[in-house]
């Protein structure tokens, strides 16, 4: 048995050296989450079983950027490749996925995967129907409408809550979404921020009110942030106050609408 973990960033600082050339696309979030989570599986895996890390680690860099393997005891590490940019950049490290985790995944191994992106979700789908491994999907958070992807990565978030074995979620608030689809696997709720700074909206008189709501994440605008900080201070209420961690293009606005 071994225990695969799939992600999309590169958070070794030797490996994002090596693979400096591809310009990677940096999302601080999901690179302090996969971080976080990854060390934890560390922790809890013996040698005998192993574990491998792969990720999908796109770049700016047009041209053929080849599969990267590094090896660490008993830790291994995948970076795929793919060839050219825009759509055929994103055609070829879904192909080059697909026979990878064909190849790599066998009965009674254990895959944990960053969300349920349609690079591994089409791949694990099919060898759910071949192969009797245990699919564990760990939600942080979905697309929001208001963005296209939603449109793509939106059915595979949907029937990866149907099909997993088991799940980890971001919030008590995920936790419910995945409930109303899937009652019957496991579920365990882990933030994945422990050295978070927190930024709060509240009421400086008299504390906060009985009503907390939190957010984790990607500060951008594809999460829905701005909407969801104007409503919320639209809203003038008393009765709840709204905490945003995370990392990302928005954080100016973020802070500046918490001065004002």
């Amino acid at each position: 048995m071994r225990i695969y973990y799939l992600g999309s960033t590169v958070f070794v600082p030797q490996h994002i050296a090596d693979l400096r050339k591809r310009s990677l696309f940096v999302k601080p979030a999901a690179e302090k989450r996969e971080a976080y989570i990854f060390q934890m599986l560390n922790e809890l895996v013996s040698n005998k079983h192993g574990l491998t890390f792969i990720s999908s680690a796109h770049g700016k860099e047009r041209g053929y950027q080849p599969l990267r393997n590094y090896r660490k005891k008993n830790i291994n590490y995948l970076y795929l490749g793919y060839y050219g940019s825009g759509l055929l950049r994103h055609l070829t490290s879904y192909f080059l996925s697909f026979f990878r985790l064909f190849a790599l995944i066998k009965s009674n191994d254990i895959v944990i995967t960053y969300n349920f992106p349609p690079i591994y979700a089409i791949p694990l789908l099919i060898l759910k129907k071949l192969r009797s491994y245990s699919l564990i999907i760990e939600y942080e958070d979905f697309f929001n409408a208001d963005d296209k992807r939603s449109y793509i990565f939106g059915p595979f978030e949907r029937m990866g809550m149907h099909r997993a074995d088991a799940f980890v979620a971001s919030s008590i608030g995920m936790e419910s979404t995945i409930k109303s689809k899937n009652l019957c696997s496991p579920i365990v709720v882990n933030s994945g921020y422990p050295s978070s700074r927190g930024r709060d909206f509240e009421d400086e008189n008299n504390g906060l009110p009985p009503h907390k709501l939190f957010y984790s994440g990607s500060l951008d605008k594809e999460r829905g942030i701005e909407n969801l900080v104007r409503t919320f201070k639209s809203n003038n209420s008393r009765d709840y106050s709204l905490t945003i961690t995370g990392v990302g293009p928005l954080e100016q606005f973020v802070e500046s609408e918490i001065k004002h």
